[in-house]
């Protein structure tokens, strides 16, 4: 087949509002428009006269396809607007895809588009947008002639259906690749010198389109049928970066100028030098937001609706900011923003707060002693109760054992014996608990035997063994001298005796081996071992 280009379109698209008027800075009418077609259209843009900062940032809002649905337009009806953003800088809106496709003739109809932005407030974003062609075997070139003198271009091949992989566009079926900052126009051309006469049957067309980078999602439908062009009438979305360019000024030129032309008018707003291309854009200083570029366009941020404060943690909302405080002996920690111990309070407290703070420690300090010593009183006493502490007293008291030294023990008594119980004065342990070696305030040496808890107790069984213990007295029986009753295991106060333990009674040493005692050496030295071991 022979293949003929026809050049059936070479349009250029210059937008209308290039001729960017010098800004007089007014306050517009609050009864002008300023959403259309569920898009916000803020201020510097306007619909209507004398709503918008300059003929640059006029939007049209249009029924274009007479359906009833009214949609914001740039240039008059040729670019709708999808999305302005006053903080970014930036405007979405749908730009023309040039196309290169068979007829039914098997001839090339181009319909080539390109775009004159160089005189207004606009640059294509060299960030969000990538210049993007689709088809197979097809090269497309981008180029500025009126500007930066940029020339490039995107090739994609493919040879069947099957090389193509949905989603995907590196170069087979689909190719992308970056254009520079300060792009303010551009033209697409095809190249037709590639050989087409293999694929033409399944890809009549190549398409090509400076846009939005993330707005395309690769599809081989793209390659096989229109659909590409067809989803959005022959548009794609193209991300434009716009600032106040009137005269190239920076913000330095800029805010030195008279007030009538710098855009900045709003308290608490600032000048920020635009990122690509000349000019400046306004935003709101930290901790303000809302609209720079009207006076008194910037209100405070209300941080706390956000809950920057820790848990626990109060907010206190300031103009341009917010603090955060804790509860009485807290300190706000911004590093890591927790509430921690205020040292520095407790540090820096006068001297009469110090003292105030002293007195009710110590104060504090006596009351929980004082409860501390009713609580360990009532619980003895219940101690001493459930021990039959009043039943052993009567029985000491009706005996004459009562004139023999048998004695009921305070807890008191018995801790100052043994200082506290103290692990130095520990002279054996088995397994029914331990034995303490204690003085008593008449400089009796005693041996105290602290059982463990291993079972409950026969409080009656325990008071028959103390009565039966009680009244044996013997030289070769280790002597009760009484008990405590005020601990939950009562405690037994026997005579101490020193001559070593049971253990060591019933051996013997023979050439430095440790050996047991005869049997009939037993009875004798046995009777004699202390109880404590």
């Amino acid at each position: 087949m022979e293949v003929r280009p026809v050049q059936l379109g070479l349009v250029c698209l210059l937008l209308l509002l290039a001729a960017q008027d010098a800004p007089a800075v007014s306050v517009p009418s609050p009864e002008c428009q300023r959403q259309c077609g569920g898009v916000d259209i803020p201020y510097p843009f306007g619909i209507g006269d004398n709503c918008s900062l300059a003929r640059g940032f006029d939007v049209n809002c249009l029924d274009v396809l007479q359906d009833g649905v009214y949609k914001p337009y740039l240039a008059g009806d040729i670019y709708e607007v999808l999305n302005i953003s006053l903080i970014h800088g930036t405007l979405r809106m749908m730009n023309r895809v040039s196309t290169s496709c068979y007829n039914s003739s098997g001839l090339i109809e181009n319909f080539q588009w390109d775009i004159n932005a160089g005189s207004s407030p606009y640059r294509f974003s060299d960030v969000h947008n990538k210049f993007t062609v689709i088809g197979c075997n097809t090269l497309a070139y981008i180029s500025d002639n009126r500007g930066t003198n940029y020339q490039s271009g995107c090739v994609s091949t493919c040879r069947n259906v099957s090389d193509l992989v949905d989603g995907s566009c590196s170069g087979q079926g689909c190719c992308q690749t970056a254009i520079p900052r300060a792009l303010g126009y551009y033209k697409v051309g095809f190249d037709s010198r590639f050989n087409t006469s293999q694929i033409w049957s399944f890809s009549r067309c190549s398409y090509a389109v400076l846009m939005e980078a993330e707005a395309l999602n690769f599809s081989t439908l793209y390659i096989t049928t229109t659909k590409f062009n067809d989803t959005d009438m022959g548009r794609a979305p193209v991300v434009m970066d716009w600032a106040i360019r009137e005269r190239k000024m920076s913000c330095e030129v800029a805010e030195e100028t008279e007030m009538g032309s710098y855009a900045c008018v709003s308290s608490n707003s600032e000048c920020v030098d635009s990122s690509n291309g000349p000019g400046y854009l306004c935003n709101c200083t930290e901790g303000y937001e809302g609209n720079p570029y009207l006076p008194d366009g910037c209100h405070d941020v209300d941080e706390c609706k956000y809950g920057p404060c820790p848990s626990g943690g109060v907010c206190h909302n300031t103009l341009g900011g917010y603090r955060c405080s804790c509860r009485v002996g807290l300190k706000f920690s911004e590093q890591s923003n927790s509430c921690g111990p205020n040292i520095n309070l407790i540090i820096g407290l006068p001297l009469s707060s110090a003292s105030v703070i002293l007195f009710l420690v110590v104060v504090v300090a006596i009351l929980t002693r004082w409860w501390q010593r009713i609580v360990q009183k009532k619980l003895r006493k219940k101690f001493f109760h459930k021990n039959k502490g009043i039943l052993l007293e009567q029985l000491f008291s009706s005996t004459h054992n009562a004139g023999d030294g048998m004695k009921i023990f305070s807890l008191d008594d018995l801790e100052k014996a043994t200082n506290n119980f103290d692990h130095t004065r520990v002279v054996g342990r088995g397994g029914h608990g331990t034995v303490y070696k204690g003085i008593l305030t008449d400089q009796r040496v005693v041996a105290i035997k602290k059982s463990k808890l291993v079972e409950s107790i026969e409080i009656e069984q325990f008071i028959n063994e103390v009565a039966i213990l009680s009244q044996i007295n013997h030289r070769n029986v280790v002597k009760l001298h009484g008990c405590c009753l005020e601990t939950e295991v009562p405690l037994l106060v026997y005579e101490f005796i020193s001559n070593g333990t049971l253990y060591d009674l019933l051996h013997y040493k023979q050439n430095r081996i440790l050996l047991p005692l005869p049997w009939e050496e037993r009875p004798i030295k046995g009777c004699m071992y202390p109880p404590h071991e």
